[in-house]
């Protein structure tokens, strides 16, 4: 899967790069959300939809905003970028309930060519509100069941993926390489690095 980045008009002080814990756990989990896309991890998807029943179930109700359109939450949004999935889940428990709605309403919809109106607009009697719902349940009814709780209560949303994500890890493995990679947010930095060592053309 290949992300185009436009950086037309940037220079080298306003690009940094490094590893995003939060960012790779997506990655993972969208794989999960869209397995026939990426065959090259099927044996890695087999093995993770098993391995935890009630997780598994608990992801699907979270699928939109890691299938085809990916969830603004999960990308970086301020430095230092090598901090772990621990503190990057303790940011996000952070946030404001409008911060959230701005963040999260979109990933839900799954579209920018519609748009989204500011969290202020997204209260529940709102007729702003009523009618993202309604746009969201005309392209899924999982997107029209997570626009309504979002909507109703956004820091129930927010707090609810932590408490499974925050709890002790089992060996898991990368669904790049399929070998044991241990607590995922643990050895993403070393990873990335080695990945970064391999394609990085020799000095001439």
């Amino acid at each position: 899967m290949s992300i185009v980045l436009d950086l037309g008009g940037l220079g080298p002080a306003d690009v940094a790069a490094g590893p995003f814990a939060l960012s790779e756990l997506m990655a993972s989990l969208h794989v999960l959300a869209e397995p026939e896309h990426h065959p090259e991890a099927a044996a890695w998807t087999a093995r993770a939809a098993v391995a935890d029943p009630g997780l598994r179930d608990e992801l699907l109700v979270f699928a939109p905003l890691w299938a085809r359109f990916r969830c603004r939450l999960f990308f970086p949004r301020s430095l230092p970028l090598t901090t772990g999935l621990d503190e990057e889940l303790t940011a996000l428990a952070e946030l404001s309930a409008d911060a959230f709605l701005d963040l999260v309403a979109p990933g839900i919809l799954g579209s920018t060519a519609q748009p989204v109106p500011p969290a202020r607009e997204l209260r529940p009697s709102a007729t702003a509100a009523r009618e993202y719902i309604r746009r969201c349940q005309r392209r899924s009814y999982a997107r029209g069941e997570l626009a309504g709780q979002l909507v109703a209560a956004p820091l129930e949303l927010r707090d609810r993926p932590r408490s499974r994500c925050s709890a002790p890890p089992t060996p898991r493995s990368s669904p790049r390489t399929g070998a044991p990679s241990g607590p995922l947010w643990r050895s993403t930095p070393a990873r990335c690095a080695a990945g970064s060592r391999s394609v990085r053309p020799p000095r001439c």
